[in-house]
Order: structure tokens, then sequence, then C-alpha cells
């Protein structure tokens, strides 16, 4: 095999060109991207990921589009961003909210597997959004209720322009959901038993107790990674968490310190941050190799410093906060891995 071959194999692998995905992804984030270029206020670019949050679990093609359920799960992460932000200065309150946050998350995926991808990022958007209005400093509730109705009507109008049947969108019928639930919770308690289900949800919770304990007894900043490396690589399977971390761990320390060295090469001006800011969510659908696109991903936040000159800070938050979650999530999937087989040994 030639070299060429090998690139155009790589590239292959790794760059996954949907374009339906990646133009779904700017509607989505242009109305907030407007908002900021005509008032330069960075409060609308909060606008921006919440509207990524409300449209990513979408892309999973399993689970076809109902507004009703657009508009249960943008509701629900208003209240539950609303809920952390009144807690977040208080360690024992917010460490166990998130707690039992993360076994209601883990029992959901757990029992109705075709819901995954929004119970994680309802769990995943909520908490970034907190920590982001309450490091801006953003408690009015208008301000708040403004950001999450500019983003649910972006990720709206992004769903709306792509759908062939319009009259679909008025299609929603509770009896077929309500059977598909109980097929899919029928189909999961064959394959998990009661133990297993059990120790698996309360370890996610612990993982996150312990994560949160660990973000408000050394005072981190940018908290919010470490929360989410936790979250991803607390897999159900031990050998899917060793290859989550491991693809986490390589892709911020290959894109940071990539983007370390592009520090000293681009120009730091304010539109360079904007740039790479605007970056970021497109890095969430743009690539099949997940090592690839977290590297592109840290990237771009360490990019994001370059106006300010914080890069080499951010690398080093974003280094040690995968490194600590990585850490986190899978010594405890270890435990209830070792719990799990303990328990059947017992049978």
């Amino acid at each position: 095999m030639t070299f060429n071959q090998v690139t155009e194999n790589a590239i292959k692998f790794s760059f996954q060109p949907n374009s339906r995905k990646i133009i779904k992804i700017f509607f989505c984030i242009l109305p907030a991207i407007l908002l900021f270029s005509l008032t330069h206020s960075e409060f609308w670019l909060i606008s921006l990921l919440v509207s990524v949050f409300l449209i990513i679990p979408y892309e999973n093609k399993s689970f076809t589009y109902f507004p009703v359920i657009h508009i249960l799960f943008s509701i629900s992460m208003f209240l539950l961003t609303i809920l952390q932000m009144l807690i977040l200065n208080a360690f024992i309150p917010y460490s166990f909210f998130l707690s039992i946050f993360g076994i209601i998350v883990a029992t959901g995926i757990l029992c109705f597997p075709r819901f995954k991808p929004f119970l994680i990022w309802l769990l995943i958007g909520s908490v970034y959004t907190a920590f982001h209005f309450h490091k801006d400093h953003i408690f009015e509730l208008n301000k708040i209720l403004l950001v999450f109705g500019i983003a649910f009507l972006s990720s709206f109008f992004s769903y709306f322009i792509f759908m062939q049947n319009k009259k679909s969108l008025l299609k929603f019928k509770l009896k077929i959901v309500t059977k598909k639930f109980l097929t899919n919770l029928k189909t999961q308690q064959q394959k998990l038993n009661f133990i297993s289900i059990l120790i698996h949800s309360l370890s996610f919770g612990a993982a996150l107790f312990i994560s949160s304990a660990i973000l408000f007894y050394f005072g981190l900043e940018e908290g919010q990674w470490l929360l989410w490396s936790t979250i991803s690589v607390m897999q159900f399977e031990l050998q899917e968490s060793l290859v989550k971390s491991w693809a986490r761990l390589k892709g911020v320390f290959i894109g940071g310190s990539i983007a370390f060295l592009l520090c000293i090469l681009i120009p730091h001006t304010p539109f360079i941050t904007l740039f790479f800011f605007i970056l970021i969510p497109f890095t969430l659908v743009m690539f099949k190799n997940y090592t690839v696109a977290f590297a592109t991903r840290s990237a771009c936040v360490v990019l994001v410093g370059t106006s300010i000159d914080v890069s080499h800070y951010l690398f080093q938050y974003r280094l040690e906060n995968v490194l600590i979650g990585a850490c986190v999530g899978l010594c405890i999937t270890l435990l209830a891995h070792l719990m799990i087989k303990k328990s059947k040994t017992n049978k």
C-alpha cells in the first residue's frame, strides 16, 4: 500500500463530511452568531451552546423528530439548569443532586437504550449551561429564559427547514411511544438483571459525586470539563470505558499540543477567538473517529484563548480535567464490573 493510499484511507476513516448535519448545525447556531455580531455581547454565545445541546440528540438516526419531545426536552434542560445554578456554590447539595441525577440517567439508559442521546445530553447540557451562566454571572431569570428561547427557536428552525413532510410535525401518537417504551423495557430486563442495573446506576451516581467532590475541594477551573469527562468515560462495559478514556487522553494531548504551537503562529485577535468557538459544535458531527474529533475539539477550545493570551491555561485545565475524569470513570467502572461479576458468581 502506497503512502497516498494510507493517507486517503485515514482521511476516509476519520473525516465524515455529512453536509446535512453540518448545515443543520450551521442554521442552528446562526441566530446566536448574528446576535453576537450585532451586540458584541458574549451573552449570546451561551445561546449558541444551548441550541447545539438541544439539537444533537436528534442526530441519532433511530429517533424521529417530534416537536412535543423537543419542547419537553428544552423545558427539562431549562429547569435542571436553573436548579443547578441555585445550588452550584454548595458542595453537599450539588454533589448529591448530581449523583441522584446520574443514577436516574443511568437507569433510564439501561432500561431504554434508544433514549440514551437525550438522557446523556440532558445531563451534559444542563451541567455545562449552569456552569457557563454561573461563570459569566448571569443570574437574571429573564436573561436565562431569553437564552433558552432563542436556542429552542434556532434548533426548531434548523430541523424544520430539513423536514420533507412538514405535516408530520403535528403527528405524535402517545400509544405507539408507550408501546415502544414497554417493549424496550421488557427486552432490557431479559438482558440485565435487577442487581446489574442497580450496580451500574449507583456507580454512575458515585462517579459524579466523587468528581464533584474533587472539583469543589481543589477548586478546579473549568470544572464542567471534569464532569463531562467522567460522564463520557462511564460506560457500562469495562472495555468501552478503557477505549473511551484512552481516546480522550490521546485527543486532549495531541489536540492541545498542536493548538499550543499554533498559538505562536496565528494572530491573537477577537475574530480568531470567535472563529474557533464557532468551530467547536461542528466537531461533534464532522468526524467518524472519536480520537480525531476530540483532538480537534480540544484544539479549538485552547485556541479560543488566543486573543486574551490564556491558551496555555486552557490547555492545562483541559488536560487535568480530562485526566481526572478518566481516572474516576475508569476506577468506578472497574469496581462496578467486579461487583457484578461477584454477584453472578455467588448465584
